[in-house]
Order: C-alpha cells, then sequence, then structure tokens
C-alpha cells in the first residue's frame, strides 16, 4: 500500500514532464525519426520501424511506450517524407501523439547529403483520476474522473549524413505550449521548456567481418540534466548487432539485433538502472522490429545500418 501511493504521487508530481520530454529509446540508433525530421527518407527507400518500451519493471504505474514509424524518399530521391505515432502510458495518464514529417534533401558530394526537415504533430495528454481502487482513498485536492487536453506543435531539424558517418540537430516540439498539469483545476495549462537533440554516428570496420559503430546522444532541456547516451555496437559479420548503451547518471544497458535479411531485422535492449531507482526496479527493457523495403535500383547497402 505504501509503495502504490509513493508511486502515485510520484506520478502526478512528474506528469507534465514525463508527458511532453520526449522519450529516451535505448535503440535509438534504429529508430532516428522519434528524434529528427530531417531523417526522413534518408534510405532512399520505403523503411518501417516499431519500439515497445517497458521502463522501470516492477514499479506499478511506471511507464511504458509504444512508436511507430515509417518513412522513404520521393520527387527523383530529392525530399522525403516519415509518419510516427507514438503512445505513452504513465500511471493514471496517457500521452498520444501523431507527426508528420517533411525533409529536403541536399546533395553535396557523390555520397554526401544534407537533410533539412520539419515536422508537425497533434499530441493528446489525457489523465484519469478515477482510480477505481477500493484499497485507496478518494482525496478531495484531486479532480475526478477523466481530463483530456490536445496541442498542436512543430519541429525542425538537420541531418548530414553520408556512407560512414551522420550528424543530427533537431528540436522536435518548437512551440513552447504544454500539457502538463500546474493544478487540479486548471489541469493542462504551463510552460514547456524546448528539448534539443544533437546525434552522430560513424561505422568503421574494424576487419572482413566486424564493423565498429560508435554513437552519442546528447539532449539539452533547460528545466532538466543535461542528458548523455554513449552507444557502442558491433556488427559481426553484417548479420548480429552485440552493443551496449550507457545513459549518464540512469543505466548500462546491453543490446542485440539480428539483420535477419537484407530487409528485417529484430532487436531486444535490457536497462540496468545505476541511479538510486535500483532500489526499487530491475531495470527497462525494449524491444523492436524494423522492415526495409527492396528497391533494386536503389544503394540502401551502407546507409540501411543507419
Amino acid at each position: 500500500m505504501k509503495h502504490i501511493l509513493l508511486i502515485t504521487a510520484f506520478t502526478i508530481v512528474t506528469v507534465g514532464i514525463a508527458a511532453q520530454n520526449d522519450v529516451g529509446f535505448t535503440q535509438f540508433n534504429w529508430n532516428k525519426l522519434a528524434y529528427n525530421p530531417a531523417y526522413a527518407g534518408s534510405k532512399t527507400v520505403l523503411d518501417l520501424a516499431a519500439v515497445y518500451r517497458n521502463q522501470w519493471s516492477g514499479i506499478e504505474g511506471a511507464p511504458t511506450s509504444l512508436n511507430l514509424a515509417g518513412n522513404t524518399s520521393f520527387f527523383k530521391d530529392r525530399a522525403g517524407f516519415g509518419i510516427q505515432v507514438q503512445s505513452d502510458q504513465i500511471g493514471i495518464t496517457k500521452n498520444q501523439l501523431v507527426s508528420l514529417n517533411y525533409a529536403y534533401k541536399i546533395r553535396l558530394d557523390q555520397t554526401t547529403r544534407l537533410s533539412l526537415g520539419m515536422s508537425t504533430a497533434l499530441e493528446n495528454l489525457e489523465a484519469d483520476w478515477s482510480l477505481n481502487r477500493p484499497d485507496v482513498a478518494e482525496d478531495d485536492a484531486l479532480p475526478g474522473g477523466r481530463n483530456s487536453v490536445t496541442r498542436a506543435n512543430f519541429g525542425a531539424g538537420a541531418y548530414l549524413y553520408s556512407d560512414n558517418y551522420f550528424v543530427g540537430l533537431s528540436v522536435p516540439r518548437l512551440l513552447n505550449n504544454s500539457l502538463d498539469r500546474t493544478n487540479p483545476g486548471d489541469m493542462f495549462n504551463g510552460n514547456y521548456a524546448r528539448t534539443a537533440f544533437l546525434m552522430m554516428g560513424y561505422m568503421m570496420p574494424l576487419g572482413q567481418n566486424v564493423d565498429f559503430r560508435p554513437t552519442v546522444l546528447l539532449s539539452y532541456n533547460r528545466a532538466a540534466p543535461l542528458d548523455l547516451d554513449i552507444n557502442l555496437n558491433f556488427l559481426l559479420g553484417k548479420m548480429v548487432w552485440l552493443g551496449a548503451n550507457y545513459r549518464w547518471n540512469d543505466s548500462l544497458a546491453g543490446i542485440v539485433q539480428f539483420e535477419v535479411n537484407q530487409q528485417l531485422r529484430l532487436g531486444l535492449s535490457y536497462d540496468f538502472t545505476t541511479s538510486e531507482l535500483q532500489k526499487a526496479t530491475s531495470g527497462s527493457f525494449e524491444a523492436m522490429v524494423g522492415y526495409t523495403f527492396h528497391c533494386e535500383t536503389c544503394q540502401v547497402t551502407n546507409l540501411r545500418f543507419f
């Protein structure tokens, strides 16, 4: 009972932050559209991905997220289009987002391109204050029933990429509107601090059947501490990814992915919590599946790994 009340209180206090700040995925290397609209169309062909994240296993009301994304190129590979659907459940709140992404690609040389992108999104946050738990007493300070609000937002980004490296800078939400809760009577008002993402990676061959890909993801939000992810992955025989991700002051994760063929890939990761939360949870896990459609005239052998 004590733990339930503590988690409920934690959820209520942090609902504004958790509902609006972008979800952090351990397998972000394979899910870049969730961070940067300029990534749309960078693989030339139609590319689909689905990621499910269960955060802080063992804690009741902990966040769960499902992200579905697809993108492709058009206009003779000079532009890209992508769509993203995401649903996050955190305690009594559910946050749902749908975004459309457009990118214009500028060829700098034979293998290097600069992509400039923008996105438009609709986001809905709903809170169900009727807990309907016989073991939890009602609190007159909390509103009853359901509260819901929908807001629009826009994002922008740049993505520079070649056969063996990429650099991306983006701000997924440019408008300073908010879905957060400031008080029970005015649940979804307040200010939202924009989050900026810087992501960069490099593909380095170590031998005939071994490639090494280090990636760094840096996120900045003036209302929160600076976040840093360091992701190190080895590709063995062009078929199996083995790697690790370190999230600053938060977790250490193991990652395994299988390139089943040139189209299908499957991945799993598990985060071992290193912060104070390790006293309450064993960690977090993610599962993902991706599919890159085949194209006889498209060169996707190298770019598909980004």
